[in-house]
């Protein structure tokens, strides 16, 4: 007679098997998770424009190769050392990464980064830089086995973010464009709107604006007027940017017949010619709208559907076009009821068909353009 099968004794093995299964998994983790110094047995140094939480980015570049690696998830910098604030896949809560900061010149540190040695199963610290390269980055880098691998750290809450911003606006040494280092600080104020450093943001960006506007007066150009607006539409100038732009549009030559050759047709198109209606509505953004059909398609950057030789677009509001990304634009000013339409040329470039508006030219020349 064949034997029973005892099920009673297979199920108790399933899960002592299963129980040992996952025990190993966590005997595994525990030995993987690497107990680093923790933060309370290093002395603190004093404070530095680089104390804050930062994310540590997965992505390192080690020599001239990209390489993915999960390494820790946030981080502090803190009086002259780095420590983790979470749980990561490797360092404990509060464990210490990085010790003895120290400024070596504007916007650099140097400090001692800790290193996982796997063959001795043992950390030991290497000597590593920090720089600050922007607004909210900063990059690691450590010299190790005559590789350098260089980490990207993203800011999350800075201690004193304007000392942090102070710090990079100085790096620079002047190369920065008042108009880049004033929108720095406008972010910052939305960011933080009651922030205790307020005031000298505020007083800096009061700064920036009266030296960018003097610039403006200098060139005292409709471009430079209308640029002005473009950016800064509700600053303390910006009246009489508009009373001085106006100023500039009462006296202009009028014509019904314009072609922009600056359109040409090595940069515009190799295409078969079609008759294609496009609209370009004024600016959202940095860029111009393009709708095609009523649909939005496209930014009106260089697309061969809206360049086609052939093209008609007629212009809604304010708009800006460039021939080339790196040129300046030129400025279209639409009348609301009979706005400007231009057709795109093969040979001539950009020919003016009808409507009211004016048009300025990058070196600030301005014509109004009336085809009744």
């Amino acid at each position: 007679m064949a034997k029973m099968t005892n099920w009673k004794n297979i199920k108790y093995v399933k899960t002592w098997a299963l129980l040992a299964v996952i025990l190993t998994v966590a005997g595994c983790a525990a030995a993987y998770r690497i107990e680093y110094p923790n933060v309370s047995e290093i002395p603190p140094s004093s404070a530095m424009v680089i104390d804050g939480d930062w994310r540590f980015d997965s992505i390192y570049t080690m020599g001239t190769t990209a390489k993915r690696r999960t390494v820790y998830s946030i981080l502090r910098i803190e009086k002259g050392r780095v420590y983790s604030i979470d749980m990561s896949t490797i360092v404990n809560k509060g464990g210490i990464v990085g010790k003895s900061i120290r400024q070596i010149k504007s916007s650099e540190y140097e400090l001692y980064w800790i290193d996982w040695d796997r063959r001795k199963r043992e950390t030991h610290f290497n000597r590593a830089t920090i720089k600050i390269i922007d607004p909210s980055h900063i990059i690691l880098t450590q010299n190790i086995d005559t590789k350098p691998r260089r980490y990207q750290l993203t800011s999350i809450q800075l201690d004193n973010e304007l000392a942090y911003l102070q710090e990079w606006e100085k790096m620079n040494g002047g190369s920065l464009k008042e108009a880049e280092i004033l929108n720095t600080y406008l972010q910052y104020l939305k960011k933080y709107p009651n922030s205790q450093y307020s005031a000298p943001v505020q007083a800096r960006i009061t700064t920036l604006v009266g030296k960018i506007w003097k610039k403006t007066q200098e060139l005292d150009t409709a471009y430079a007027y209308q640029d002005y607006l473009h950016l800064y539409p509700d600053s303390e100038f910006s009246n009489k940017a508009r009373e001085r732009l106006d100023w500039k549009k009462t006296n202009l030559k009028t014509t019904n017949r314009l072609v922009l050759s600056e359109f040409h047709s090595e940069w515009l198109l190799t295409a078969m010619e079609t008759k294609s209606k496009v609209t370009i509505e004024a600016e959202r953004g940095s860029d111009s709208v393009v709708k095609v059909g009523g649909t939005i398609e496209m930014d009106a950057s260089v697309k061969s559907m809206v360049w086609n030789p052939g093209a008609e677009h007629t212009l809604i509001g304010t708009v800006r076009l460039a021939p080339k990304p790196i040129d300046k634009p030129f400025i279209f000013e639409s009348d609301l009821i009979n706005p400007l339409v231009f057709q795109v040329d093969r040979y001539s470039g950009y020919i003016y068909k009808g409507g009211l508006g004016i048009v300025t030219y990058p070196d600030g020349e301005m014509i109004r353009l009336e085809n009744r």
